[in-house]
């Protein structure tokens, strides 16, 4: 029997804001171990702070579509959306060396399809980054400070609600019973609105690509 989930999702509740570099949620020391949001929502409002311990894994700096700085302590989210126009604000303050962060979103890991990186540093106070997000689609956030940098920062978003998902069916192309050995193609009825969720697929509860 399959049963298929629509999304991996972390499901964060929500807490005191986290002032320490203990953030709750929990970054990630780097994109692949990124926790995934249903949601821009649930990271609004969120507050931690700068990693205090080299990381330089953020999508900034040579080979990357962000040349103009240098990673040091980078901490890393994702997220998923119904798409649309996004907006994320970080604000900073009680920077150790006055130097503030840099911030970004991409599409993937290898740090392609860029949406946006702000890799200035100056002590303004905040930064804000806006762009266009495909529904269903997970997109990762990096916040890195300048020069190794620690500050406290607040992340505000706008936009990117948690995706609308129809019902679907699954279907194959050949007839029940399903023999042993048996080769055939499974497929579920596509999502309106450009959305091209992740399927996990499992028979007998083991998971299978």
């Amino acid at each position: 029997m399959f049963r298929i989930l629509l999304f991996l999702c972390f499901l964060a509740y929500q807490t005191n804001p986290c002032k320490s570099q203990n953030c709750t949620p929990a970054s990630a020391d780097n994109c692949e171990n990124s926790n995934v949001f249903c949601s821009l929502n649930e990271i609004n409002g969120f507050t931690c702070q700068n990693v205090d311990y080299s990381n330089p894994t953020a999508c900034i700096g040579a080979f990357t579509s962000c040349p103009n700085g240098v990673p040091h302590n980078s901490s890393w989210w994702a997220f998923v959306t119904n798409g649309g126009f996004v907006s994320i604000t970080v604000t900073f303050s009680g920077c150790i060396n006055f130097l503030g962060v840099q911030i970004g979103v991409v599409g993937a890991c290898d740090c392609s399809q860029q949406i946006y990186c702000n890799s200035s540093c100056n002590l303004g106070g905040s930064i804000t980054i806006s762009g266009n997000l495909a529904p269903c689609k997970t997109y990762y956030l990096w916040v890195d400070g300048c020069d190794g940098d620690v500050c406290v920062f607040t992340l505000t978003t706008s936009g990117g609600t948690s995706p609308k998902l129809a019902n679907f069916t699954l279907s194959r192309n050949g007839t029940n019973p399903i023999c042993k050995g048996c080769c055939d193609d499974f497929k579920v009825t596509p999502q309106p609105g450009a959305c091209e969720p992740e399927y996990v697929w499992t028979v007998d509860g083991d998971k299978f690509h």
